[in-house]
């Protein structure tokens, strides 16, 4: 009895649980120098995860582009020559209008869910006196 009702609990709680992916479009790319660029990631299963978009050139490490925390939002970044755009909570835009030779790379985009800092804070335990401490008191 008691591992059917495990069971029954287990299947209600993948019931709820919707499959998470992440699509990027087009997978490859390949264009002539000056030509324009445009490369969509779109997430589903997840309301609104921060967003990002990685670079790997060759012979280089992993370099990330940008950070989107929620819609229309970007957090600042050193790239001056692509721009990124998050039109809507689970899409995330990458473009150039003139691409350079010197940009051939591998790009990524990914996700990630982060809880927010307003939700979470840091609390202190109060100093606890240790066992058999004497306590002292003026008269």
């Amino acid at each position: 009895m008691h591992g059917s009702c495990s069971l029954c609990a287990l299947l209600t709680l993948l019931h709820y649980v919707e499959a998470q992916s992440i699509l990027q479009s087009p997978p490859f790319l390949s264009v002539p120098p000056a030509s324009a660029v445009e490369m969509t990631c779109s997430v589903q299963g997840y309301a609104d995860p921060y967003m990002y978009w990685y670079r790997k050139a060759p012979q280089q490490p992993f370099e990330m582009m940008f950070l989107s925390r929620g819609t229309g939002m970007l957090d600042d970044s050193t790239e001056t020559h692509f721009r990124a755009e998050r039109p809507g909570a689970q899409h995330f835009i990458l473009r150039a209008d003139s691409v350079r030779q010197n940009e051939t790379a591998q790009y990524y985009c990914a996700w990630s869910i982060t809880v927010s800092d307003r939700k979470l804070r840091a609390a202190q335990k109060p100093p606890q006196e240790p066992e058999g401490a004497a306590h002292m008191s003026r008269t």
